[in-house]
């Protein structure tokens, strides 16, 4: 709010750039948000209390009050379920379950040498010790504007040409589509396997 802004401008302005920096980062932004999450409910606090005294009649502060009654019960709410749930492990117990069969079958059927694409490069190279790269770059583009498969098949063919990988192992939806145009191009890639949610890919050159 504007009062935040004047009694606090250095933390309102660090927030903003903060913010900005999140939303042009290629990564979802979700897990940013929890680091200035207090100063977040701070400010949000101060709104609420700037705009219950800028009401000139009962009538209005009643409706700011109830208003932010509406709120901090919605957030109560939520965060009871959150930590009843423990919500807090679903990302990465769905991420492991995700991963778990590509890093399987990359430690159980690839050479030392080889090299692979996949979503979740990271973790492939860390428990098989194989290099990895990303089957596509990354950008804060797709949060805005979904991918097509046509520039994923686009950006997995540049991959091919720059990267000596022997396997391509995607996961998401557009990148298992993209990667089944790509069995007449050269480089190109053949189906050798099926995965609980992908597809092994050997690399045609």
């Amino acid at each position: 709010s504007w009062s935040a802004a004047r009694r606090a401008p250095v933390v309102v302005c660090f927030l903003a750039a903060y913010l900005g920096v999140v939303v042009i980062w290629p990564y979802a932004p979700w897990r940013f948000l929890w680091a200035v999450w207090p100063v977040v409910l701070l400010l949000a606090a101060v709104g609420g209390w700037s705009s219950w005294q800028a009401m000139p009649t009962a009538a209005g502060r009643a409706l700011v009050a109830g208003a932010v009654a509406l709120v901090a019960g919605g957030m109560v709410r939520t965060e009871a379920h959150a930590f009843a749930t423990r919500a807090w492990s679903a990302p990465a117990l769905q991420a492991g379950a995700q991963i778990t069969p590509l890093v399987a079958w990359v430690g159980r059927h690839t050479q030392p040498s080889d090299m692979v694409l996949a979503e979740g490069e990271q973790v492939i190279s860390l428990f098989t010790g194989r290099r990895a790269a990303p089957t596509a770059r990354f950008s804060a583009r797709e949060y805005v504007v979904p991918r097509t498969v046509e520039a994923s098949a686009a950006e997995l063919h540049e991959m091919l040409t720059l990267v000596p990988a022997r396997y391509v192992l995607p996961l998401a939806p557009v990148q298992l589509q993209a990667a089944g145009t790509l069995g007449g191009r050269v480089p190109g890639l053949r189906a050798i396997g099926a995965l609980p949610r992908s597809t092994v890919y050997e690399v045609l050159r």
